[in-house]
């Protein structure tokens, strides 16, 4: 009997996150966007999710959202905030919310970074809206 070879899946084409050579302290990130049926989906896939097309390309998206909802992490001497931010893309990404005052949701956000520091890959946003105002 012989064993079934494995094969090994191929990486997705498409990268999340990338930094412009031009303005590496302006992040940029992409989404897949389907070809067949408009829809942009994040993390890029090779595939479209709703369709099942392989006519997927990259596109950049914004670096202002606006805050969907957000959360409490953390003790009472060290809170941070994390939340999901809807993009003008209609796609919503997760991370983590550069303020140290609670957040609101429905304010706007700015994009900038794309790496805590000391952390691996993720999204921090900087409200970019007065708080209470």
């Amino acid at each position: 009997m012989s064993p079934i070879a494995m094969q090994q899946p191929t990486p997705p084409k498409a990268s999340v996150a990338r930094v412009d050579a031009g303005a590496p302290q302006r992040p940029a990130y992409a989404c897949s966007h389907c070809q067949a049926c408009g829809f942009n989906n994040f993390p890029p896939a090779d595939v479209c999710p709703k369709c099942w097309s392989e006519k997927a390309e990259l596109q950049d998206l914004s670096s202002q959202g606006v805050l969907y909802s957000y959360t409490t992490i953390g003790s009472a001497d060290a809170l941070q905030y994390v939340g999901y931010v809807d993009l003008p893309e209609n796609v919503r990404v997760f991370g983590l919310l550069n303020t140290k005052q609670a957040p609101v949701c429905g304010v706007p956000v700015t994009l900038s970074a794309v790496r805590a520091p000391g952390s691996g890959p993720c999204f921090v946003f900087d409200l970019t809206a007065r708080q209470g105002a």
